[in-house]
């Protein structure tokens, strides 16, 4: 018996502790499920929360992609096309709507669009290598000449990182292309005319470097260019000259402090031992924010000043006269193309639309699908009559046989009406002005004509200006012009530094003129440009 009941309380304490062990082992398990029910709804939060900000961050996509002047593809991985900005639409033609879901290369032939065919194996080779790219591509327009995009080529991957698509982005850099190309014209104006300037031309960086140096400048170092460019003063200095390396650099280090010119005088000693006066000039050139970033030099034998003023001067008058003869060429050439266009494109227009409206006479009563064919070419015959109206008038307006003051007022009306910011023309001593205004030669007037059509481009494009007063009015022998708006204004020294080609122009026209060309401005201050024009120049156009 006693046996029995010490079994009985062995079991009873084996169950108790296996009981104890699996109640351990439920708790263990139920707090684990309960960790991993937290984590589970931790990560459906955080899921939500992605998804959430997936769809935020698309919203914004199409948001900036609809309304960003930037051509937006976006292709699968068969380069169909899932995704087209509405701006790519309009580069070629076509709704978005009927670019997406197509082969881009079937809705574009090769055959068709040659130009494409370098966008295909751009394409075909970013999804190949996963590796993104930038092209141009030539675009080609039905009512204008082909415009040059810039093309980046992106792959794009999800979160286990596996292509998933490719998007482009394009820009039209037709604009770009030509301002690049204005510049390099500049620069090789710029080079010619400074390898043939009588003048010793140096440039040198803030750590008195020669990063350019004229034909002439070699010549009287008796070196090669190469030998000199991107050398230190300490580096390559003429012996020949009576001023050390050292006090020349100090001339440098004066010039970067105070940010003022240097004008000082060195001696040079020729084969023969004869000394030569040489007067250098160093002037400080500045970035956006009036750092000094180079140095100009300018030498010149002062024996020979007289001589180099006179034949400047001679070029001078040479460029003013090449100007003249250039605006006279581009007018005339306007001229030619405005009576071109209305004597070929406005007669066939003409006819066009006499066959349209005898179309819709003849025919209009019995079918009536044909007369609304017939009346909506009419309409679109009227309007391309319209555009070739305003392209011969722009080319060469009409109302400028009138005169220069009946021009100014036309033009000054529609400056208006195409802008809706106020332009009035004002004018004292009307009497006189009729009666000397007459006397200034056509060409003459029209040069006057285009600044005038210039200033109010700037206006209308950079000033952001709700009102303009042009003012006109005259003193003996000469013209006076003031061109006043009320916008933003600018720096006009930073301006000109850059290199404003529609300043720039404005000075080259004035110098046709024979006239002085004032720019008053400042940000926030508005614009003024005052000419003053002679009506009897010396020289005629």
């Amino acid at each position: 018996m006693a046996f029995i009941l010490l079994l009985n309380e062995r079991q009873y304490a084996a169950l108790k502790t296996q009981n104890e062990y699996l109640d351990r082992r439920v708790a263990e398990n139920t707090a684990e499920l309960t960790n991993k029910n937290q984590l589970l709804e931790l990560e459906n939060i955080q899921r939500v929360c992605i998804e959430a900000d997936l769809r935020a961050q698309e919203d914004i996509f199409f948001s900036l992609s609809e309304n960003i002047p930037d051509n937006i593809l976006r292709h699968d991985l068969s380069s169909r096309v899932i995704y087209a900005n509405q701006q790519m639409g309009k580069t070629l033609g076509m709704p978005s709507s009927e670019i997406s879901g197509q082969l881009l290369s079937e809705l574009l032939p090769v055959t068709q669009y040659p130009t494409f065919e370098i966008y295909y194996k751009s394409l075909a080779q970013v999804i190949s290598h996963k590796l993104p790219c930038e092209i141009e591509v030539l675009v080609p327009k039905q009512d204008s000449h082909a415009q040059i995009h810039s093309v980046k080529i992106i792959p794009e991957f999800d979160i286990q990182g596996n292509l998933k698509s490719v998007l482009t982005l394009g820009r039209d850099i037709t604009q770009l292309k030509k301002n690049e190309q204005i510049i390099r014209e500049r620069e090789r104006e710029f080079r010619t005319l400074a390898d043939n300037f009588p003048y010793i031309l140096v440039r040198y960086d803030t750590s008195f470097r020669r990063i350019y140096v004229n034909r002439l400048y070699a010549e009287v170092l008796d070196l090669e260019i190469d030998q000199i460019l991107n050398k230190s003063i300490d580096e390559v200095w003429s012996m020949n000259k009576r001023i050390s390396a050292a006090d020349f650099k100090r001339y440098l280090e004066r010039v970067i402090q105070f940010k003022q010119p240097e004008n000082f005088f060195i001696k040079w000693q020729v084969g023969d031992g004869e000394l030569l006066f040489q007067e250098m000039y160093l002037v400080p050139e500045f970035d956006d924010v009036g750092n000094v970033v180079s140095i100009l030099g300018i030498g010149h034998e002062t024996n020979m000043f007289k001589k180099v003023i006179m034949e400047l001067g001679e070029l001078n008058t040479q460029l003013q006269e090449l100007t003249a003869r250039r605006e006279a060429g581009r007018e005339e050439e306007r001229k030619h193309i405005a009576q071109e266009i209305h004597d070929d494109l406005g007669q066939l227009i003409n006819v066009l639309r006499l066959h349209a409206s005898m179309i819709e006479y003849e025919y209009g009563g019995s079918n009536l699908d044909l007369c609304a064919k017939a009346k909506k070419m009419v309409e679109v015959a009227d309007q391309a009559i319209e555009s070739v109206r305003n392209l011969i008038t722009q080319l060469r307006p009409v109302v400028f046989d009138h005169g220069i003051i009946y021009a100014l007022e036309c033009l000054a009306a529609d400056f208006y009406s195409n802008t809706e910011i106020a332009c009035n023309l004002e004018m004292s001593q009307v009497e006189t002005l009729q009666q000397q205004v007459p006397e200034i030669e056509s060409l003459r007037a029209l040069v006057i004509f285009r600044m005038v059509q210039e200033a109010l481009t700037n206006v209308m494009r950079h000033s952001q200006a709700s009102k303009v007063l042009i003012n006109l009015f005259f003193e003996p022998q000469h013209l006076l012009l003031k061109i006043r708006d009320n916008g933003l204004g600018f720096n006009t020294e930073a301006a000109l530094r850059e290199n404003a080609f529609g300043l720039i122009g404005m000075r080259e026209r004035m110098q046709v003129l024979q006239g002085e060309l004032e720019i008053i401005s400042g940000p926030g201050k508005g614009t003024e440009i005052r000419m003053r024009i002679p009506i009897n120049a010396t020289k005629r156009l």
